[in-house]
């Protein structure tokens, strides 16, 4: 068995089966057909503690008992440390109820009780709380299936469930109560995995059956209930602790000794039930039928009726000469030297099948009958042969020895021959140092130096060729041949020596290796101050330099010289070749050249600009009259810098500039003209003075009339140098006298005083009239329209009221008014009739008829009424007087008074309305006296 540290199971049984196999029953769902199949059972639990975790693998092999003992004791010792770690998961699962975070599958998906559907339910690893699958809506009704949960913390309860079968595969610990009951239909309860629950009740499911149901090492630590079952395996009774006798009620524990059903593991009634399977290292369907002793063993397997229900007296069969081991069950391998391998058991006797035969002594390196009996190295090889167990069932040392010093080959048991460069032979021996050689060196050839052919020999200096040694006479191939001299240098060969040719310098010097030489020729260039590719090429003086340049062998490898020429007139600079440049003022260019004179010229004087004069810029120019500046040479374009600018008219003076002529100014007699030197114009303009009745400087500064003349004098550029005049002012309007000088006086009927001034009008003041301060007199019914003050002679007509007509004016005369005017009728009466009633103090009624003409004005308002009608009526009136309201609209105006006057007489009344009636509105006059009210109302 090899502990691999798997944590899929706990606390286990190794079993070893028929066909040699090992197989352990601790894998998840547990190994049930294996188990079934074994013929032999081998407990573990006294090796290591409940729940170490172990996966044991295994073919049949041989173990020698100092292999067995080393080996067990690693298995040991990793199987008490698989222990510890199942130990602590164990632990930890088995308290994983005290919250949530206490063991490792609480991480995992932790459910509880809110989780009541099917699809929830599937995904919970760790359920917290009772899980009563009655409470699961949606859960399976033939087949029920939960993978994934691991631990119930709480009872689990599976009742009144149709299913017939409920898998909880891998479900680990159940910290409650585990509860099956009222499952009519449920046929097969499979809990592999379960390792341990706090109580088991299991009852009321007739069809239920319990084999394969649980482990074998379940740990039920609380009550054990079973009832009314099936089937139930006697080793499940047995490891829950509940005794199986008469008194039980269990339905399977009926008969205490399965008498009559020997090789069956329960009975129920007088049937046998549960046939035994056949034991470990057995085959057959079942004890009861037959079981034949596993291969490698003899001896039978009788069936009985007490547990183990089987007696086995099947034997391994011991290993045979010229092998090792204990059996041919663990295995029989073939001694050291030996061919064969191991063993292989049979069924039938001798119960294994094989054979070991020596080997014989490897050839052809050793020799001997055969390895067990002893075999030696062969000639020429060293080392030994020693027999063992495994493939080729020996194993040597023996080693060809290889070929000494000075000499090649594979080794000596194959032959060695003198290395190349070398003269001789070598022969293998049997006995140490296993050869003899005569191999000898071969000297370097001629042309050559080394030490030997076959150390190395390397061509002399300069010589060019390779020595290389072989093997066989003469012992190398090649030679060493002297090189040619290189390119650019003249000589019989390098070795012999090369100069450099003409217009090359340098050294060859003789070298070993390609090329053969250190050194080179290199070209010379030309020298400072010529032109060309180089000496060897040719040099030649460059433009504007006469002479000429020879290569030869010694430095500085050229003769010869080469003389710049100097510059020419109207040029400067150093000479043509460094370059000549036009003389200041000069125009053009000078290029050197390679022939007599050695240099084009092209320098030409620039003629003087505009507005100067001269024969040309380099002998001067200078501005011409009338513009000022300086001309001075350059050596680009236009070939001179400065300029000649027109100078404007001097102050005082007209005119384009001095270069197009110059005038006095109008009023200024005299001229000016341009001259050479600042300030570039000479003048003897005079100014013209003011002539007479003007006063001012001159006539250019301008002259003004004098008080009481007026006109305008304008400067002119002919003699007298002014036009115009200046004329005496007459009297004004409303004032007399003979002009303005002498005095102007007013009219009657005007006031002021006229003065002499230097103004547009020549004078100052005025005559006014003198106007009217008081209104026009009063008009009978009009009104004077006048504004005061009037002037004089303002004359004003009245406004009269509507039906009136103005007759005659008034006019203002020296302050006052003169005149008359009236206002007078020019309309009839306007008679209205309205039927008005009323009651006199006397009880009469009648109707009262008032009649007028109501003009309404600004101001005063003046109208006539007349009364006709009943005379009785008016005599009932209690005069002399009535008080009328005069509205307009909502706007009482004012109250007036008139006396009353005799029926048929005039009545005259006067109110000045205190708002103006610019529109017209319901007018309504009432009379009113006592009680009796009349009113007469208008638009």
């Amino acid at each position: 068995c090899v502990c691999v540290g798997s944590l899929r199971s706990q606390n286990f049984n190794v079993y070893q089966t028929a066909d040699d196999t090992k197989v352990s029953d601790q894998s998840c769902h547990g190994n049930y057909r294996a188990r079934a199949r074994a013929r032999a059972v081998i407990p573990m639990t006294t090796l290591v503690a409940d729940f170490c975790v172990i996966r044991c693998l295994g073919h049949p092999m041989t173990i020698s008992p100092r292999q067995g003992r080393k080996r067990l004791l690693v298995a040991i010792v990793l199987c008490i440390a698989a222990a510890a770690v199942a130990v602590a998961l164990v632990m930890t699962v088995a308290t994983s109820s005290s919250g949530p975070g206490s063991s490792s599958l609480a991480s995992a998906s932790t459910c509880n009780q809110s989780v009541t559907s099917w699809a929830a339910l599937q995904q919970c690893v760790v359920f917290v709380g009772n899980l009563d699958m009655a409470r699961i809506t949606g859960v399976p009704a033939a087949s029920i299936q939960l993978s994934a949960l691991q631990a119930v913390q709480g009872n689990l309860t599976l009742t009144s469930t149709t299913a017939t079968s409920a898998l909880f595969a891998h479900l680990v610990n159940i910290s409650g109560l585990l509860t099956v009951s009222s499952c009519p239909l449920l046929e097969e309860l499979q809990l592999p995995s379960l390792l341990r629950c706090a109580g088991l009740s299991i009852a009321d499911n007739p069809g239920l059956s319990l084999v394969n149901s649980f482990r074998n090492d379940i740990i039920v630590t609380g009550q054990k209930v079973l009832q009314n079952l099936t089937s139930v395996t006697v080793e499940l009774l047995l490891s829950l602790g509940i005794a199986c006798n008469t008194s039980s009620n269990l339905a399977v524990c009926n008969i205490a000794i399965n008498t009559g059903c020997a090789g069956y593991r329960s009975r129920i009634g007088t049937q046998c039930d549960s046939p035994h399977p056949c034991p470990n290292n057995t085959t057959g369907l079942s004890v009861p039928v037959g079981c034949v002793c596993g291969t490698g063993r003899s001896g039978v397997v009788l069936p009985s009726e007490a547990y183990p229900f089987y007696l086995d007296n099947c034997t391994a069969v011991p290993c045979p000469p010229n092998t090792s081991g204990v059996n041919v069950i663990q295995g029989c391998r073939c001694l050291a030297g030996f061919v064969g391998g191991s063993l292989t058991a049979s069924n039938t006797p001798p119960y294994f099948s094989g054979a070991c035969r020596a080997v014989s002594c490897p050839q052809p390196i050793a020799t001997g009958p055969d390895v067990p009996t002893g075999c030696t190295c062969a000639a020429g090889y060293r080392g030994g042969v020693n027999a063992t167990t495994v493939s080729p069932f020996f194993m040597t040392t023996c080693e060809a020895v290889p070929c000494p010093n000075g000499s090649t080959g594979t080794s000596a048991a194959h032959g060695c021959v003198c290395a190349a460069g070398s003269r001789g032979n070598v022969t293998a021996t049997a006995a140490p140092p296993y050869t003899l050689s005569t191999c000898q060196p071969v000297i370097c050839p001629a042309n050559a130096s080394g030490a030997s052919v076959a150390v190395g020999c390397t061509c002399y200096p300069g010589f060019n060729g390779a020595i290389t040694a072989v093997v066989g006479p003469p012992y190398f191939m090649g030679s060493c041949e002297a090189t040619a001299c290189p390119a650019n240098s003249t000589g019989a060969s390098i070795s012999a020596g090369c100069l450099c040719d003409l217009g090359y310098r340098g050294v060859i010097i003789p070298a070993v290796g390609p090329p053969y030489y250190t050194g080179s020729c290199t070209a010379v260039p030309c020298p400072l101050g010529t032109v060309g590719a180089g000496l060897a090429a040719g040099c030649a003086c460059p433009p504007g330099a006469v002479g000429a340049i020879g290569a030869v062998q010694d430095p500085p490898y050229y003769a010869g010289n080469c003389t710049a020429v100097a510059c020419p007139a109207n040029t400067t600079g150093q000479n043509v070749v460094q370059g000549c440049n036009c003389t200041l003022g000069f125009t053009g260019a000078l290029v050197p050249t390679s022939a007599p004179p050695y240099y084009t010229s092209s320098c030409a004087a620039t003629p003087c600009p505009a507005n100067s004069t001269g024969a040309s810029i380099p002998i001067g120019c200078l501005c011409n009259l009338g513009f000022s500046g300086v001309i001075t040479p350059a050596a680009s374009p236009p070939y001179y810098t400065g300029s000649c600018v027109a100078l404007p008219c001097p102050l005082g003076t007209v005119g384009a500039g001095l270069a197009t002529g110059c005038a006095c100014l109008p009023g200024a007699v005299g001229a000016i003209w341009a001259v050479r030197n600042p300030p570039y114009y000479m003048s003897n303009c005079t100014a013209v003075a003011c002539p007479a009745n003007t006063t001012g400087v001159d006539v250019v500064l301008g002259c003004n009339c004098t008080a009481g003349f007026v006109g305008a004098l304008i400067p002119a550029s002919a003699p007298p140098y002014y036009t115009g005049s200046c004329a005496v002012v007459t009297c004004p309007p409303n004032s007399t006298g003979v002009n303005v000088v002498q005095g102007c006086t007013c009219l009657a009927g005007f006031s002021g005083t006229i003065f002499p001034a230097a103004t547009a009008l020549g004078y100052s003041g005025s005559c006014i009239v003198i106007p009217c301060i008081t209104g026009a007199p009063s008009v009978f019914n009009g009104a004077i329209a006048v504004t005061l003050p009037a002037a004089n002679g303002t004359v004003s007509t009245p406004i009269c009221a509507a039906g009136l007509a103005a007759i005659g004016q008034f006019t203002c005369v020296g302050g006052g008014w003169v005149g008359s005017a009236s206002c007078v009728r020019t309309l009839a009466y306007y008679n209205f009739e309205y039927p008005k009633y009323g009651t006199s103090v006397g009880g009469a009624i009648g109707p009262v008829m008032l009649s007028g003409q109501l003009s309404v004005v600004a101001a005063p308002f003046i109208g006539t009424f007349s009364a006709r009608g009943d005379l009785s009526f008016y005599l009932a009136l209690p005069l002399p007087t009535l008080t009328y309201e005069l509205q307009f609209g909502a706007f009482v105006i004012e109250s007036f008074v008139f006396v009353a006057s005799p029926p048929g007489s005039t009545w005259s009344l006067m109110a000045m309305f205190t708002t103006a009636m610019a529109n017209s509105g319901n007018i309504e006059i009432c009379g009113q006296s006592l009680s009796v009210k009349v009113c007469d109302s208008k638009k």
